[in-house]
This record gives structure tokens, sequence and C-alpha cells, in this order.
């Protein structure tokens, strides 16, 4: 079951854009936060999907590490929050600190 929530999650991770105004930030949990861009119209079914498998199976790793974007910019744990944007590059929405 876990397998079909967290390939179901992945398909929704919708990237593809062809301006920076269709893309938004979203997080992705492994063992860390990973900020990610994702399309603006597919962020609540990919959110929705991401909940139904982190409450049926959740991380019990233990595991470690820094909060980081998906192209490894640091996002140190502060308050208030680091700001992250998603911008459209080469035809993906990709996360960056601002």
């Amino acid at each position: 079951m876990c397998a079909e929530l967290a390939a179901r999650a992945a398909t929704l991770l919708v990237k593809d854009c062809a301006s920076s105004d269709q893309c938004a930030v979203t997080t992705v949990y492994n063992c860390c936060t990973v900020y990610t861009g994702i399309r603006a119209d597919a962020k609540a079914a990919f959110a929705s999907a991401q909940e139904d498998h982190a409450r049926a199976c959740p991380d019990l790793r233990g595991c470690q590490c820094q909060d980081h974007t998906e192209t490894n910019e640091l996002v140190p744990v502060q308050q208030p929050p680091l700001p992250v944007s998603a911008t459209c590059d080469l035809g993906k929405c990709t996360a960056h600190q601002k």
C-alpha cells in the first residue's frame, strides 16, 4: 500500500511549465524537508496525496539531514523561515532560495 501511495504522489508532482508564474513551492519530506518546485495548479492534489502517504506510512527511520532546496541550497531552520521561490527553468518548475 505504501508503494502505491508514494507512486501516486510522485505522479502528481507536475513540474512542466512555460513561465515562472505557473510555478509554486511545495515540500517533500525525505528525512528532512526538501523544497521543490511544482506547477501551481498541481500543488493541492500533490499535497493531498502526500498527506495520505504520510498518514498511512509514517517515516520512522529517525534519520537526519538539513532542510534544502531541490538544487541543494541549504535552508536553515530559523524564524522567520528563509524565503524559497519557484521559477520556470528550462521548462521545469524549480525551487531556489530567494
